[in-house]
């Protein structure tokens, strides 16, 4: 047969998508992981249209613009699943004892500045059971060049530590070169010490009343390419739909992770300019 076209320049290779979500009153967004099979969003409205008397039909009218969307979820970190259900799960955490034995950890040189690390927090030298934490770690110290040259540096102009929803510790840190004394610091490797933290022993997650009212969300999809060129779209305003969410106990028969397959809906945020209040899709120019 012939070739009965040759345009194929926005044709995209299947290659999944980085979820992110931003619950209301966040300023940034949080990488929700690792997903399997397809991501879909699917855009929905309702139709109306009259037929006169004497006139015939009018034009089609749509009103009621929505988007479901749906994904399975398998990186089943409970403060994003959370965040994916409009604020209908309670979180309260049990401590465990102080722990005055969290080894050292090292920053190897060639660090960048405002690069975030994670804060890696074993309960012993010889137990590498990573500590989590609810409040910020405690640290006696963080050395630059640690052994030799000692630089102390100081937290608030050479370091800050920072919430990071991705790290085992809940924590990380990301330094600034600027304000250190020694040339080129980024050429010496940082050394942190643990001061005695007082880690979580078990976060419960509450849910059920007779009425409550749901939190939104905005949720971004993007692909990145190899060559930092990206594609995806973005919700404005998500809300969790009834049976979103399925706390799944895969049997030992069965292969693979546990997972919970979620589905949702934006709506209409009528704060944004008639015309963006539902979502935006965006591609870079030669996004693969």
């Amino acid at each position: 047969m012939p070739q009965q076209t040759t345009v194929r320049t926005y044709m995209k290779v299947a290659d999944g998508t980085k979820l992110s979500i931003k619950v209301s009153g966040e300023e940034t967004y949080t990488d929700l992981g690792v997903t399997t099979g397809d991501t879909v969003v699917t855009l929905e409205w309702d139709e109306f249209q009259e037929e006169s008397a004497n006139a015939g039909k009018s034009p089609m009218y749509v009103k009621n613009p929505r988007a479901t969307f749906s994904f399975d979820l398998q990186n089943l970190d409970k403060d994003n699943v959370s965040r994916l259900a409009s604020g209908l799960m309670t979180k309260t955490t049990t401590p465990a004892e102080e722990n005055s034995s969290i080894p050292d950890q090292t920053i190897a040189a060639g660090w960048d500045d405002a690069e975030i690390h994670d804060l890696i927090m074993y309960t012993s030298s010889s137990d590498n059971t990573k500590l989590k934490m609810a409040t910020k770690p405690v640290l006696t110290s963080v050395t630059l060049d640690p052994g030799t040259a000692d630089e102390a540096l100081t937290e608030g102009s050479d370091y800050m530590v920072v919430e990071k929803s991705d790290s085992a510790s809940g924590w990380g840190i990301t330094f600034y070169s600027a304000n250190m004394v020694l040339e080129n610091p980024k050429i010496y490797t940082i050394g942190i010490n643990y001061g005695t933290n007082t880690p979580v022993a078990r976060d419960t997650y509450t849910l059920g009343e007779s009425v409550r009212e749901l939190t939104d969300f905005n949720l971004k999809l993007e692909h990145t390419d190899e060559n930092d060129k990206a594609y995806g779209a973005e919700l404005y305003k998500c809300y969790a739909k009834s049976g979103a969410l399925q706390f799944m106990f895969k049997s030992a028969a069965e292969s693979g992770f546990n997972s919970m397959p979620f589905n949702g809906e934006g709506v209409l945020d009528t704060s944004r300019s008639a015309g963006d209040q539902l979502m935006n899709v965006y591609e870079d120019a030669g996004a693969q």
